[in-house]
Formats: structure tokens, C-alpha cells, sequence
């Protein structure tokens, strides 16, 4: 059926006159906008993946070794392939960096709150409150304590310089928050 032959046009059905005059005063409604969604959607499963790749990682590295450890099981332990990881972390010295930057934010944070809420105590309840918070969360986050004990020799020597730094500035805000 060629639609330009004079013969096909009669058998194809044809629009009325108010179809054509609805059709020509109201715009088509605009397509619904996926791209907010998507791009939503997208940075939700970078942020899990992310949280995933970091909580394996501090895994596998405290339980293989840092130099020993490969990014190909913590991937598998991740349930990411082994590019996610490079695209969202970086190569195995970035992803030492990322999880000694997550893990002193989470102590600096730990501290404040805690030197927070003791503010009104003398000096000494406050620095006991703040020595037992850190056991506290060094007893629970016993593999990350291993894994900075292992960086050490590792930052002295140069390979993980970023650490030292990361090390470094983490220190100095917990003098700022003593004084």
C-alpha cells in the first residue's frame, strides 16, 4: 500500500475536521523529564557502590594484607566490577587514601560530639570521655586499627604519602578540638 497513490488515500481512514482543528490549538504534551531521574538514580547507586567498594576494601585489606591484597577481590567482595572501582575510587593507593579519609572523619566527628557533650566537665572527665570513645571505636573498627598500623611503615617510606597527609591534618584538628 504506497499512502502518496490517490486509490490507497480513500482506503486509509481520515481525520475529522475537529481531530485537525484539536490537534492544530493544543501542543503535544511535553515529554516527561527521565533525565532528573536517571541522573538521580545514577548518584544513588554511585554513593552504595561507593560505600560497598569501602567496606570491602577495609576488608580484604586488613584480612590479606595492604600490599597483598588485589582489587580484583575486592571487587568480588564489593559485587562491582573491577572498573567501577577505578572509576569510583581510583587504583588500589586511592582507595588506601579514601578509606584512612572516611574512617579519621569519622573519628574527628566521634570527637567533637563527645567533647560536645562533655563541654561542662573538667578537663580530665573530657579527655577520659574522649580516650574511651576512641577504644570504642577503634574495638569496633579493629580491622581499619590493623590496617593503619600496617600504612605506617608504608607512609614513613614514601608509597602512601597522601595517607601520611591525610594523617597529618587529622592530628592537627584534634589538638584543635582539645584546646
Amino acid at each position: 500500500m504506497n499512502p502518496d497513490s490517490q486509490s490507497d488515500r480513500r482506503l486509509m481512514p481520515r481525520k475529522s475536521a475537529a481531530i485537525r482543528r484539536k490537534a492544530v490549538q493544543e501542543p503535544a504534551p511535553a515529554p516527561k523529564r527521565a533525565g532528573a531521574k536517571s541522573a538521580r538514580l545514577r548518584e544513588d547507586f554511585r554513593s552504595f557502590a561507593r560505600v560497598a567498594i569501602l567496606s570491602a576494601a577495609e576488608e580484604v585489606l586488613a584480612d590479606e594484607g595492604l600490599h597483598a591484597a588485589r582489587i580484583e577481590e575486592i571487587a568480588q567482595r564489593a559485587r562491582v566490577a573491577v572498573g567501577t572501582i577505578y572509576n569510583l575510587v581510583g587504583d588500589r593507593d586511592a582507595l588506601i587514601h579514601e578509606i584512612m579519609r572516611a574512617r579519621h572523619a569519622e573519628v574527628l566527628a566521634l570527637l567533637a560530639k563527645t567533647l560536645k557533650t562533655h563541654k561542662q566537665a573538667p578537663f580530665r572527665a573530657q579527655v577520659h570521655a574522649a580516650a574511651f570513645a576512641m577504644f570504642e571505636y577503634f574495638g569496633s573498627h579493629s580491622r581499619f586499627f590493623r590496617l593503619v598500623l600496617e600504612s605506617e611503615p608504608a607512609a614513613v617510606g614514601g608509597k602512601l604519602g597522601a595517607a601520611a597527609r591525610t594523617k597529618q591534618a587529622t592530628m592537627l584538628e584534634i589538638h584543635k578540638l582539645f584546646r
